[in-house]
């Protein structure tokens, strides 16, 4: 089974609620409280947790649709492998100019082999085309991929 899950990562691993956090943190121990490195800020260690199982019962294979991919496969590569070494990476969505984030999956999905998908993502549905919709897990922006929304997509994937 090739299982795609297309991973966005601000609002989805990155949930606004957990940089809030950081930050409250760093300012009330008046302490430099680490919420970066070199790639950037860290994931929310709940929504780290929730993609580990659906990657561990699902077989899912990560495609990199966040805007993250900017930075390029082997950054994301190599942030994957010192950060999360679980799963395995496929790619990234091609980045097509002045394009809807649906548009750029549709591409990966016409060009790629698979079985089925799940696209992990804080856009809203107008952001994809109609038959993405059935899925799609919308994760609140505010909370990031919760164990709801990992329900969801081991639905989906099923």
């Amino acid at each position: 089974m090739n299982n795609i899950i297309f991973l966005d990562i601000d609002g989805t691993m990155i949930p606004t609620s957990f940089s809030k956090y950081m930050e409250q943190m760093s300012l009330i121990s008046k302490k430099n409280i680490l919420s970066k490195d070199d790639f950037g800020e860290f994931f929310a260690p709940h929504c780290v947790e929730n993609l580990r199982v659906l990657i561990e019962k699902t077989q899912g294979k990560i495609v990199f649709s966040s805007k993250w991919k900017d930075q390029g496969f082997d950054f994301l590569k190599n942030m994957w492998k010192i950060r999360y070494p679980f799963g395995e990476l496929m790619g990234c969505t091609p980045d097509i100019l002045n394009s809807k984030r649906g548009e750029e999956i549709e591409t990966w999905l016409q060009n790629n082999e698979w079985d089925n998908y799940v696209i992990l993502d804080d856009m809203t549905t107008m952001c994809f085309k109609l038959h993405h919709i059935s899925h799609l897990v919308t994760c609140d922006e505010m909370f990031g991929f919760t164990k709801k929304d990992l329900n969801k997509a081991l639905n989906i994937l099923k």
